[in-house]
């Protein structure tokens, strides 16, 4: 591969005192983070390359996806910048 490619995704998810622990769970798995704590959903940042990506909101979407953001994939080339 000639270059690095990664995506970022925030992710609002319902989350109740019974679930939450466990959605907190699946982004420690993803080493995603948690960004914000509310009372009904939690908003979690994720980077990695799109197939990660669709795996973890996969595993997440049961739960409740109330609203996403993607920026779409970045790239930058390996190695030194070629004049």
């Amino acid at each position: 591969v000639d270059h690095v490619a990664r995506e970022l995704v925030l992710v609002k998810v319902k989350a109740s005192k019974v679930t939450r622990s466990e959605i907190i769970e699946i982004a420690g798995l993803f080493r995603a983070k948690i960004v914000d704590v509310a009372t009904d959903a939690v908003v979690i940042e994720f980077t990695g390359n799109e197939s990660k990506i669709s795996a973890f909101l996969a595993l997440i979407s049961p739960f409740g996806i109330v609203e996403t953001a993607r920026t779409g994939t970045v790239a930058l080339a390996r190695g030194k910048k070629k004049a």
